[in-house]
């Protein structure tokens, strides 16, 4: 399709001649995807009665940071996280199965990097280890789900979700946190000024050493 490539699967018949179908969508230009699975056939619901719906997020090897030290080793680290109303409350806080609305975001993130997932149905969301998440849903004869798979760039996160924005330093105390976003802002505006991303740094370091 236009701006997406398009992989469908269906399965084999399983019991009582159910088929799976899952359709994916990856965005050609973007780190979005969405992803539709759908039971089809007479005994579609008796056999997701006995088999729920389960979706398993886990990062790769290449997703892991490298060891770390001190500072650098906190803010390296991956969390499993979830994302509503603006918030993001790391999932390893409180162990076994978190509630999770429809059309909200849970996932992994690191340092850089972000990989979720949000579901339009609700349901519960687990984290068996730091690197991955585990979502059981209600039960629904199709499911579609949508995907963030990229940078933890603010434009970027809130052009798939405005809600997303609220991932970028979250994983800083608070207090450090708005000192950075303070210091992004001061920096982008500086660079609109000056039209130079090195010029802009520099200009930067000369706030900084003027305010403190």
């Amino acid at each position: 399709e236009e701006g997406a490539s398009v992989l469908d699967f269906v399965s084999a018949p399983l019991a009582d001649d159910v088929v799976v179908r899952k359709t994916w969508r990856i965005s050609k230009r973007g780190y979005e995807a969405s992803l539709e699975v759908s039971l089809q056939g007479e005994g579609g619901e008796r056999f997701l009665r006995a088999h729920p719906l389960e979706l398993l997020l886990q990062t790769g090897r290449s997703f892991e940071p490298e060891p770390a030290w001190g500072f650098a080793a906190l803010s390296e680290a991956l969390t499993a996280v979830q994302i509503s109303s603006g918030s993001v409350r790391d999932l390893g806080e409180q162990p076994g199965p978190e509630p999770l609305a429809a059309g909200g975001w849970t996932g992994v993130r690191s340092r850089f990097w972000a990989l979720l997932v949000r579901s339009d149905a609700s349901g519960t969301v687990d984290s068996p280890r730091a690197a991955s998440v585990s979502l059981q849903l209600a039960l629904a004869l199709a499911q579609r789900f949508q995907f963030y798979a990229g940078p933890i760039e603010r434009h970027l996160l809130r052009a798939t979700d405005p809600g997303l924005g609220a991932l970028l330093f979250a994983h800083l105390w608070f207090w450090l946190r708005w000192l950075a976003l303070g210091l992004l802002i001061l920096l982008g505006a500086l660079r609109d000024l000056v039209g130079n991303a090195g010029v802009a740094i520099l200009l930067l370091a000369v706030c900084v050493k003027i305010l403190m």
